[in-house]
């Protein structure tokens, strides 16, 4: 009889112990490990932009500049939530956003990603009047994925940690047609614990 009570007594720690793991590894990966699901209703028709990547792109640029984990994953989540949807090139050339973040982190000062090569590539962009972009363009694909790289570590070494988060970040270059005035009140009026807003 002592055995047995022994046995579910272990039996018992034993499920309680793996219970705890899975809780543990449960919230681990609901915090910041958590991507965006790829949002496969944005179509050519109803996207904010004309070009597209291919998700081999983001991994094998992920792997050549060997990002952290959590670069990584933002970077995963952001394209997710665009259906891969460029979000600083138009077949045009650099979006408004793209004009207007660049210029924001070099009034900035920022040197969260020192790039010689970008700031050239940059400049060799802006001063193109006649600009046009295609989807398989290296040049322009590698530009691409650097200044959302470089969105991502401006976002996260200038704000308070937790400020500005994952899906937050997401929204901040549009990814659909929708209503300008809808989009800047979704993220101006959008206020955390503390009470503090964007704006």
């Amino acid at each position: 009889m002592k055995k047995i009570c022994t046995l579910v007594f272990n039996c018992a720690i034993l499920s309680l112990a793996c219970n705890h793991n899975n809780k543990a590894s449960e919230n681990n990966s609901s915090g910041e490990k958590k991507i965006s699901k790829r949002d496969y209703s944005i179509t050519k028709q109803n996207a904010y932009n004309d070009l597209f990547l291919d998700s081999a792109d983001l991994e094998n640029f992920i792997l050549k500049n060997k990002l952290t984990d959590s670069t990584s994953r933002w970077m995963r989540s952001f394209y997710n939530t665009r259906n891969y949807q460029f979000a600083w090139f138009s077949s045009n050339g650099l979006t408004e956003q793209a004009l207007g973040f660049w210029s924001l982190k070099n009034y900035a000062g920022d040197t969260s990603v020192k790039n010689k090569s970008l700031q050239k590539t940059m400049d060799d962009f802006m001063a193109d009047d006649s600009l046009a972009i295609s989807s398989h363009d290296k040049s322009a694909i590698n530009t691409e994925l650097l200044l959302t790289e470089n969105l991502i570590k401006f976002t996260k070494n200038n704000f308070e940690k937790g400020y500005v988060k994952r899906k937050e970040l997401e929204r901040f270059v549009p990814f659909k047609k929708e209503d300008p005035i809808y989009l800047a009140d979704s993220i101006l009026n959008k206020k955390h614990k503390d009470d503090k807003y964007f704006s």
